[in-house]
């Protein structure tokens, strides 16, 4: 018989080459005469846990190291079957015998600090990481997992340092392009996101992973028809991608393709019900087909699915204003519980004091934070206040979330005084540069929008903090001090539909910097055409069934007059064709009606040269469309009342303008203003005429009036502060 080390060498050549049932049963009949022999032990626990049987190798590699200790490979594996079999705590324990044995072994380090991350000791698994890093700073694997975690923890720059060096370590690793790609992104920094992209594709180009990270440096470059390009290669590698099928919806929605993203949700949804991103690209897709309460219905699933998730619970806060099923109070409600879960359990621990000097009457330092400083609504309305703040009494700081900037970000840049980048930077370290900056009013213009950062504001990083501009009402957010609107948004007796206390400025509750590309305001269209334009510009989601059954009327009621409606859906011809079913279904003429999809940025001005009087839908008003209706000379007719912020947008503007007479009380009087506008042509070309330089001479276009009044706002918060400031 041979002996037990030749047994051993033959049983060793078998597991090398792959024969692993000779092998077991060789280690088997070594264990059977020799028991305790240490490497028998060992390889046969090795062996049953590359064969899953890891209930077996536990046991014999437990075995191994009773023998011997202080052999390296035996505590390694034992810690490595101990995580293969999901348990952590025996791992750790294991893993640092390992390093205690062999402190150079870069392996069990490694091991180390993937178990305690998987027990949610991420801090310690990133020292660890640290040290194997100083043990082996040429080990790619080890740069790549370390910048993996250190993105997990939102240290996005340490993240991108760490897949940077790996890359510059082997050039044609796949992983450390690609993850370098989605760093680069988080920090902003989309031109070099992409070329990382690109080149961890030129290295693997069927690879889904490279694919997917490539469609996400396209899109956030706002190039998502090459993000589709992409997505369909992932798919056609990979058909049961159930996140590829969504991102593709996404950007098949981006594209135009509204029907066609729809169905790529669905395929995602058919793949995994529960898939978060499907439903929410879901949602979105329903609302561009007007499916206001389906929407609904898909971001409350979103929101129930992912409790933790601020951003979902956002999603279903905005997509309720849409919807007229939903009252005053049951608004408040919704809002009240995503501040429970999302707002309250980040608020400062009682009794703690903000350092701010609580002089009533000193220079005051304002924090305006956003995701929208941009070609946006918030950038329009903020661009004639930045420059007209008085800075003898306020300076300016911008925290911008802003992934691309453009002409607008770079004008609004100018007008600050301090311009901070907040993007990629998770809620407290954002809350410690607010609160190392001595801001003493926060002002957040997101509200519940896409990108916004009320988790920010919950940590209550400033003595004063008000929403204005970027959302339609109560944020629902305790931290929140103020709402700044104006007696036409929040007529007196709607304080009860907000947590904050409400701050009307007396005039509207914004001010606009009108495009300056904007074409002169062109003669009525009805003088050539012979008929009368009516028009909308609203996005597809505010034209709700009663406003449809309205427009119905109205074109009833003025014979031979058309409608033309514009918005970026319509390039969709699924969306279209919805449209004018549902118009017809509510005693419409659809032959009347004209539909029109997007227009580059500049150019969509120039398209109210061809409407002769705008309508405002309900219950979500126009905001800066009704603003850029009036400065092209159109006149906007809308209902009055509304028993919400967003109902009364129009109201507002149109009151700052002078223009309160178009503004009806019933729908029998909106039918009337309209169809009274369109009866007398020359009166209607005369207020055409004449309206851009009302607008002008107004409060709506008068920055510097704005900021004073914004400015006493502000100062009368910070005096209540000061006045209530410990001693």
């Amino acid at each position: 018989m041979a002996t037990v080390e030749e047994a051993l060498a033959l049983a060793l050549d078998h597991h090398m080459a792959g024969r692993f049932a000779e092998a077991d049963i060789l280690y088997g009949r070594i264990l059977d005469v020799d028991a305790d022999n240490p490497h028998a032990l060992h390889l046969h626990g090795v062996l049953c846990a590359q064969t899953g049987r890891l209930d077996e190798a536990v046991p014999l590699l437990r075995r191994a190291v009773r023998q011997n200790p202080l052999v390296p490979d035996f505590q390694v594996n034992l810690a490595n079957a101990f995580r293969a079999a999901g348990q952590g705590a025996d791992a750790v324990e294991a893993y640092r015998r390992a390093v205690m044995v062999a402190p150079e072994r870069a392996d069990a380090w490694n091991g180390l600090g993937l178990s305690m991350a998987g027990l949610g000791r991420g801090e310690e698994a990133l020292r660890l990481y640290q040290r194997l890093l100083w043990l082996n700073s040429d080990d790619v694997e080890a740069w790549i997992e370390h910048g993996l975690r250190l993105r997990r923890a939102a240290r996005h720059a340490d993240s991108a340092d760490a897949f940077r060096r790996a890359a510059a370590l082997r050039p044609a690793q796949v992983e450390a392009h690609g993850n370098l790609a989605l760093a680069l992104r988080d920090l902003g920094q989309p031109d070099a996101a992409l070329r990382h992209a690109r080149a961890a594709v030129a290295l693997a180009p069927e690879r889904p992973d490279a694919l997917y990270n490539l469609a996400a440096a396209l899109e956030t470059l706002d190039r998502p028809g090459e993000a589709v390009a992409a997505l369909r290669r992932v798919v056609r590698v990979v058909p049961g991608d159930a996140e590829a099928w969504s991102f593709l919806g996404g950007m098949l929605r981006r594209t135009g393709r509204i029907a066609a993203g729809r169905d790529a949700c669905d395929r995602a949804m058919a793949l995994d019900p529960a898939l978060l991103n499907a439903l929410v690209n879901r949602a979105i897709v329903l609302q561009d087909f007007g499916a206001v309460e389906d929407g609904v219905r898909q971001n409350r699933r979103s929101a129930a699915l992912a409790p933790a998730r601020a951003d979902l619970h956002s999603n279903l806060l905005l997509s309720l204003q849409y919807s007229d099923r939903v009252g005053p109070a049951d608004l408040l409600a919704e809002h009240r519980a995503w501040d429970a879960r999302h707002g309250r359990p980040w608020a400062p621990r009682p009794g703690w004091c903000h350092p701010n000097a609580p002089d009533p009457e000193r220079r005051l330092r304002i924090g305006y934070v956003s995701a929208d400083f941009g070609y946006h609504p918030v950038g329009y309305f903020l661009a004639p206040v930045l420059p007209a703040h008085d800075r003898a009494a306020v300076e300016v700081f911008c925290y911008s979330a802003k992934a691309r900037e453009d002409g607008m970000t770079r004008r609004l840049r100018a007008a600050a005084d301090q311009w901070r980048s907040i993007l990629g930077m998770d809620d407290d370290a954002a809350a410690a540069l607010v609160a190392a900056d001595g801001i003493d009013i926060l002002v957040d213009l997101a509200g519940h929008t896409s990108g916004n950062r009320l988790p920010l504001f919950a940590r209550k990083p400033a003595p004063v903090q008000a929403t204005w501009a970027g959302y339609v009402g109560t944020t629902g957010l305790s931290a929140m001090d103020a709402l700044i609107a104006c007696a036409r948004h929040m007529p007196p007796g709607s304080e009860d539909t907000a947590v904050e206390r409400v701050v009307r400025l007396p005039d509207d509750y914004v001010c606009v910097l009108p495009r300056e590309q904007a074409p002169e305001v062109g003669p009525l269209p009805a003088l050539a055409n012979g008929f009368v334009t009516f028009g909308c510009f609203n996005n597809r989601i505010k034209l709700s069934g009663p406003v449809l059954a309205l427009w119905a009327r109205l074109l009833d009621r003025v014979p031979q007059a058309r409608l033309l409606l514009k918005t970026h859906q319509f390039d969709d011809a699924g969306v279209r064709a919805g449209l004018l079913a549902e118009f017809a279904a509510l005693g419409g003429d659809p032959a009347r009606v004209d539909l029109s999809g997007s227009a580059p940025h500049f150019d969509f001005p120039a398209w109210y040269n061809r409407v002769d009087v705008a309508l405002d839908p309900f219950p979500y008003s126009g905001g800066l469309t009704t603003l850029e209706a009036l400065w092209m000379g159109v006149p906007v007719v809308t209902r009055g009342g509304g028993d919400r912020f967003c109902a009364r947008h129009s109201v507002g503007h149109l009151t700052a303008a002078g223009l309160a007479a178009l503004i009806a009380p019933t729908p029998d009087a909106y039918l009337d203003i309209a169809a009274g506008l369109a009866g007398d042509l020359p009166a209607l070309a005369a207020l055409r005429a004449g309206l851009r330089g009302r607008m002008s001479a107004s409060p709506l276009c008068d920055g510097p009036r704005f900021a004073r009044n914004l400015e006493a706002a502000y100062r009368d918060l910070w005096r209540d502060w000061c006045a209530a400031a410990p001693a």
